[in-house]
C-alpha cells in the first residue's frame, strides 16, 4: 500500500489549535462549575429531548455535539462530580443496613464530609459520608432507570440540581392491590407528612369523599369565574387523587400532582419544608370551596343580629340562609357549621347575639401540667400608686377572664376596669379578650401588662361633662361682671 503523505503545515497547526481550544474549554467549563450529569444516560437525540423538556427552567445547560468519528472535544473526569457536590445535589446512596441503593440528596457539607438524605424517609435516617465514599454515585446509575419529563407534568418526583425534572419510579404509584379498599398509603415526598395526614383524614370522610367519585359532576360544578378560586385546578387534582385512592388498585400512591398544584397556586407550600397541618387544611378546604362554589354572582347581604335568647332558632336559620346566598359548595354542605356568639355590654347591659359560620374549632388538649402561673404588671389609674407585679396561679385550662378574677381579688380593682395587654418595646401588640386561653398570655417578664381603665360612662363624664360645667361657669362669671 502506498504511504500516506505527511500532514501539511496548515493541518498540523489546525490540529494544535483544536487541542489548545479543547484544553482551554475544559478548564473554562471547570472554573464555571459545569459538570457532566451522567455520561451514559445523557446522550440523546436533541430533538426528542427538547420536545419533552421544560425549557423555561431557571437552570442552564451546555450541550456538546459528538464528532463524526464518535469522539468528544472535551475530556471528562469521571470523578469530577464529587468535587462539585453541593447542598440539594441529587445522587444515588447505598444503604449499608438494608444493602440497597436509593435516590437521595445532599443536605449538608462540611469539608470532605457530606450529610445525605434518603428520598421519602425521615430525617433520622440521614447519614454522614465521606465525599469520596463508594456509597455515593451519580444519580440513577444504581437506582431505577429514569426518563426526561416536563417539570410541570404529574406523577413524578422532581429533584433540584439534576438538570430539570427527573421522573423516578421510586416515587411512582405502587399498583399492587391493597388488602382492603381504602388501606392505601401515601408516599412521603420529603417532609410532606403534614400534608399526608390531612389527605388521609379527608379521604376517609365518607360523605365528603363520596362526592368526588363522580368526576363529571365535579367538572360541571367547577366555578371558572370565581376570582377567589383557582379555576378548578385544586378540585381537579384532588379528584384524581381521591378516585385512585378508592379504586382498589393501588396500595401506595404518590401525591405528586396535588403537591405540585398546591405549590403552584400557593408558593409557600411549594418547597419541601415542614408546615403546619392546619394551615394546609384551611388552604385546601378554602380552595375546594371556591373552586366548587355553585354561586356564580354573590349578592350583597347584611349580618344578622339579635338581642333575644328566645329567638335563637329563627335568627340562626336566617343567618345560615344568608350565608348560603354567597357560599354554596360541597364544603359548606358537609364541613362548615354555625357558632353562636353572645356579648353583653357591662354598662348598658345590652345583649348582642350573632350566628357566624365556621370551619375550624380550636380545642384545648389536656396536658400533664394542671396549673400555670402568670406574672402581670398592674398599672393603676391613680398615678400616685406605683405599678406592681402580681403572680396568679390558675388551672391550665383557664381563660383570661379567670386571670382578671384573681387580679380583682388582690388589687381591689373591679374586673370591668381591667384590660390585659401584650406589650413589647413600649407598644401594645395585643389586647386579650375575656374568652381567650390563659396560655395566650406571654410568660416573658414585663410583656404582660394589666391596665386599670375607666368605664364607658366615666369616660363620657371626663370628656363631656367637664366641658359643660366649665362652659356654665364661664358664662356665669361673664354675667356677673
Amino acid at each position: 500500500e502506498p504511504e500516506l503523505p505527511p500532514p501539511s503545515y496548515e493541518e498540523v497547526q489546525e490540529q494544535e489549535q483544536d487541542e489548545e481550544a479543547s484544553e482551554e474549554g475544559d478548564k473554562q467549563a471547570e472554573d464555571d462549575g459545569w459538570e457532566l450529569l451522567n455520561e451514559a444516560d445523557c446522550q440523546f437525540e436533541f430533538g426528542e429531548w427538547a420536545l419533552n423538556m421544560d425549557l423555561s427552567s431557571s437552570l442552564h445547560y451546555m450541550f456538546e455535539i459528538q464528532k463524526s468519528d464518535g469522539s468528544w472535544r472535551r475530556k471528562h473526569d469521571a470523578e469530577q462530580w464529587r468535587k462539585r457536590l453541593q447542598v440539594n445535589t441529587a445522587l444515588d446512596i447505598y444503604d449499608a443496613a438494608y444493602k440497597g441503593w436509593y435516590s437521595g440528596k445532599v443536605v449538608e457539607i462540611d469539608g470532605d464530609q457530606v450529610k445525605v438524605h434518603y428520598d421519602g424517609y425521615a430525617e433520622k435516617y440521614d447519614e454522614h459520608l465521606l465525599r469520596n465514599s463508594s456509597r455515593l454515585a451519580v444519580l440513577h446509575t444504581h437506582t431505577d432507570a429514569f426518563k426526561w419529563a416536563a417539570a410541570s407534568g404529574g406523577g413524578g418526583n422532581y429533584y433540584s440540581g439534576g438538570g430539570g425534572g427527573w421522573l423516578s419510579s421510586y416515587n411512582a404509584d405502587d399498583s399492587t392491590a391493597p388488602q382492603h379498599i381504602g388501606m392505601t398509603g401515601l408516599r412521603n415526598l420529603g417532609n410532606t407528612c403534614y400534608m399526608n395526614s390531612i389527605l388521609q383524614g379527608l379521604a376517609h370522610s365518607p360523605l365528603f369523599a363520596h362526592y368526588f367519585m363522580d368526576a363529571q359532576k365535579v367538572r360541571q360544578e367547577i366555578n371558572h369565574d370565581n376570582p377567589l378560586g383557582w379555576n378548578g385546578r385544586v378540585a381537579d387534582s384532588w379528584t384524581k387523587l381521591l378516585q385512585k385512592y378508592w379504586s382498589g388498585t393501588y396500595s401506595v400512591l404518590s401525591p405528586n400532582e396535588l403537591k405540585h398544584t398546591i405549590g403552584t397556586v400557593q408558593p409557600r407550600f411549594g418547597g419541601y419544608q415542614q408546615h403546619d397541618s392546619s394551615e394546609l387544611l384551611q388552604f385546601l378546604l378554602d380552595g375546594l370551596h371556591e373552586d366548587l362554589n355553585r354561586v356564580k354572582e354573590k349578592p350583597y347581604t347584611e349580618k344578622m343580629e339579635s338581642n333575644d335568647d328566645q329567638n335563637d332558632k329563627a335568627v340562626a336559620d336566617q343567618a345560615w340562609a344568608r350565608h348560603r346566598l354567597r357560599n354554596n359548595s360541597i364544603v359548606v354542605d358537609y364541613i362548615q357549621g354555625q357558632i353562636k356568639s353572645k356579648v353583653q355590654c357591662p354598662d348598658c347591659q345590652r345583649i348582642s347575639i350573632t350566628f357566624d359560620p365556621f370551619m375550624f374549632l380550636s380545642v384545648p388538649l389536656p396536658t400533664e401540667k394542671k396549673y400555670v402561673v402568670k406574672t402581670l404588671t398592674v398599672v393603676h389609674m391613680d398615678l400616685n400608686i406605683a405599678p406592681a407585679k402580681y403572680s396568679v396561679r390558675l388551672p391550665a385550662l383557664s381563660t383570661v377572664s379567670d386571670v382578671m378574677d384573681e387580679l380583682e381579688a388582690v388589687t381591689r380593682i373591679p374586673k370591668k376596669r381591667l384590660v390585659i395587654c401584650d406589650v413589647w418595646n413600649a407598644h401594645i401588640y395585643k389586647i386579650f379578650k375575656h374568652y381567650e386561653a390563659v396560655d395566650q398570655i406571654s410568660d416573658t417578664e414585663n410583656h404582660s401588662i394589666c391596665y386599670e381603665m375607666p368605664t364607658d360612662n366615666e369616660m363620657r363624664q371626663l370628656l363631656f361633662d367637664g366641658d359643660d360645667s366649665g362652659s356654665g361657669s364661664g358664662s356665669g362669671s361673664g354675667s356677673g361682671s
